[in-house]
Order: structure tokens, then C-alpha cells, then sequence
């Protein structure tokens, strides 16, 4: 296998927030609204790499197994999809609720959902019917216990009251307990934090494709300062002041990839990483790992083409100047995490990095996780 192109260098960051295939909406308090932004087909044929058959290294472009020939536009009968992923490092599950943008009427009889929140590091789906409208999507971490008979319009109510100036910065760090002022995760908030809001139109959801929502940083209004709080939630945004960010990316459209093949893409959902390279490591001592992706920024999705691979035995994480990997996680691992449980050979998968700085001095934070999401 040939070495891939390198992606994008690091000072071209702040280009990601708005082109290609990602689209990366950094907020504050207030809601962002992506209605009219513009998206653009992704570039590139399929790729491939074998995690099993030796060779130093390949990413979209390199030659293999082939999932066929070039992009498959989806049928215009067919709904967007939209998954919700959980990357909030500083506790709390999290309450999808919707209302339309129209109107502002809730939606989904203004019941947070799903049913005892959203787990970190894991995906729920929107029900497809609710994307046929501009919609109003609204993050919310709390603890399960305090969601029980709350309503989405009463929860926002209670954020709006949290932050208002006589209202302390977060009620939900003390609700908890912590240690020398560090949040120790999972801090399971009584208070209701914003960790996203976004607008939605129908022109942002394309027919037929699959989108991933993904809420990564922090969604306590003010961390506790400190290198801890930066290498956690990643540095204050310059121009909002928050420590979270809101990732919206449409996975690519490449055919299914012919079995043992399965198509996969690496999601950067971590804001505390700056840039970072993903390998695979082989079956065995007699395979070599070969890379999925390198210097992949913040909120970037690579490579931009589906590229079909092997069932790896793990996942390496190394960040930009690094020496060997900074994070490893097993396959099997990565698999119970996925709520799948198995690998579908053939089918299409988007890996997320979601968590801190993966290293042994983060503390009080959601570990670094790896989650695997199918393309349906």
C-alpha cells in the first residue's frame, strides 16, 4: 500500500468550521441557527485498507479491495437520518428535545428523549419523520433520576433562570460532590445544563444520506480553571467564551463494501485534541497496522471517501508530534460499546473520538472513548 496524502495542517482549522463535507457550529448560551449553510459532495473514490494483509499504511485513495464505483447518489424518497452522539466530558446523560423552527411547538409531545437519556459516548436516532421540517434541536445534561416527568419547555425554562446573573454559574458542580474543586465524572447534575442548540432546515439533512449531531466539550457553563479544565473541555472559544461545540458532519455515500470488507470514516469530536492520527492495528505479529486517517483536526470527517478495511484486533490514537499512541482501545472493546455488538462485513461505519486529552493526567473528566457507528 502507498502512503496517503497528509490531510489538512492544523492552522487551516478554523476552515473545517464551515466547508466540505463537516460542519462544525461552535455555541454558546444561545442558540446557532446552520439553516442555508452550504454542503458540498465529498471528493474521492473509495479507498483501501487491510488490516490484515501487512502493508505500512494507506488512507483514501490507496489501492485494494474496492467497494465499487465511486458515489451512489441515495433515492430522493428516502428521509435523512439523524443520529445524536453523547461526547460531553463533564457528566450528565443527555435529553434530546425538538421543537419546530417555524413555529417553536415542541415536538415529540415535548418529552425528552430517549427514555432515561443518552449514556456517554453512545449515538440514539431521531425518528425520521420529525426531519421533514426545519427543526430545533436542544441538548440537555442532567441525571436520569432528575428528568423523570420533566417536560422539554420546563427545562429550558430552568437553563434560562441558571443563567441569569443572579443565578449562580452552575448549580450542577456541587450537586455532586468534588474533589479540591475538580468535577469528578459522572457528575450527575440536578441543575439542567445546555450542551447544544442548534437549528436544523431540511436543506441541511440531504434525502437519503446519513448525518451524525455530535456534542463535544463541556457543557458546565464555567469549568474550574486550570490546565485539567483545557486538556478536559479543550481551550475557551475566542469568539463565544464557551467550552463546547456542536459537530454536524453527512457520513459518506459509497457503496457497501464487499465482504470481509467494511467501509469506515474517523470523526475528530474531541476539543481537546487539535489534530490527530488514527491506525489500525493488524490480526497478528505477522501484519503491520496501517492508517485510517492523519492529522485530522477538530470536527473534520477523513478521508472524505468511504475506505474499505478489515476487522482490526485494535485502534491506535496519536496525536499531532506524538511518538507511538497515545490511546489504544480493542476492537471488542469498541464493539460493545457500539451497542451493535458484532460487525456487519459490508456495511459502513463511522469511527468517533469523543473524551479529554488521553492521558494519565486528566482526571475528573469522561475517559477517551472510541464509539463505532453504522451507516443504515
Amino acid at each position: 500500500m502507498s502512503e496517503a496524502s497528509r490531510a489538512e495542517p492544523a492552522a487551516r482549522l478554523r476552515s473545517e468550521y464551515c466547508a466540505s463535507l463537516t460542519m462544525l457550529v461552535a455555541l454558546a448560551a444561545c442558540s446557532t441557527d446552520t439553516t442555508g449553510l452550504e454542503r458540498r459532495e465529498p471528493s474521492g473514490a473509495a479507498g483501501a485498507l487491510d488490516a490484515g494483509a501487512g502493508g505500512s499504511g494507506a488512507g483514501a485513495g490507496a489501492s485494494g479491495a474496492s467497494g465499487g464505483g465511486g458515489v451512489q447518489a441515495p433515492p430522493s424518497d428516502q428521509l435523512g437520518a439523524l443520529s445524536i452522539v453523547h461526547g460531553v466530558v463533564d457528566g450528565g446523560h443527555l435529553f434530546i428535545c425538538l421543537r419546530d423552527a417555524l413555529t417553536r411547538e415542541p415536538l415529540a409531545g415535548d418529552v425528552p428523549e430517549p427514555l432515561g437519556g443518552l449514556p456517554y459516548a453512545s449515538a440514539h436516532r431521531i425518528n425520521l419523520e420529525l426531519l421533514e421540517r426545519d427543526v430545533e434541536v436542544e441538548l440537555i445534561a442532567l441525571a436520569p433520576a432528575r428528568a423523570e416527568g420533566a417536560t422539554c419547555s420546563g427545562l429550558a425554562l430552568e437553563i434560562d433562570a441558571s443563567l441569569a446573573p443572579a443565578a449562580s454559574a452552575d448549580a450542577g458542580i456541587s450537586d455532586a460532590g468534588s474533589d479540591a474543586g475538580v468535577p469528578v465524572f459522572p457528575l450527575e447534575p440536578l441543575t439542567p445544563r445546555r450542551a447544544a442548540s442548534v437549528s436544523i432546515s431540511t436543506e441541511s439533512i440531504r434525502a437519503g444520506a446519513q448525518h451524525l449531531l455530535v456534542a463535544a466539550g463541556c457543557a458546565t457553563p464555567a469549568p474550574p480553571p486550570g490546565q485539567a479544565a483545557t486538556e478536559g473541555c479543550g481551550a475557551v472559544d475566542a469568539l463565544f467564551g464557551s467550552y463546547q461545540a456542536t459537530i454536524l458532519v453527512e457520513l459518506g455515500r459509497e457503496p457497501s463494501q464487499p465482504a470481509p470488507y467494511f467501509g469506515l470514516q474517523f470523526l475528530n469530536a474531541s476539543r481537546a485534541i487539535g489534530s490527530a492520527e488514527v491506525m489500525l492495528q493488524g490480526q497478528n505479529q505477522a501484519t503491520q497496522s496501517v492508517r485510517l486517517s492523519s492529522s485530522v483536526p477538530f470536527g473534520a470527517l477523513r478521508p472524505r471517501a468511504v475506505t474499505s478495511v478489515l476487522e482490526p484486533v485494535g485502534i491506535e490514537l496519536r496525536l499531532a508530534g506524538g511518538q507511538g499512541a497515545d490511546y489504544v482501545q480493542t476492537w471488542e472493546d469498541t464493539l460493545l460499546q457500539s451497542s451493535e455488538g458484532a460487525l456487519e462485513p459490508g456495511q459502513r461505519y463511522a469511527l468517533v473520538y469523543v473524551g479529554p486529552l488521553p492521558s494519565g493526567a486528566v482526571v475528573g473528566f469522561a475517559p477517551p472513548r472510541f464509539v463505532l457507528i453504522p451507516r443504515r
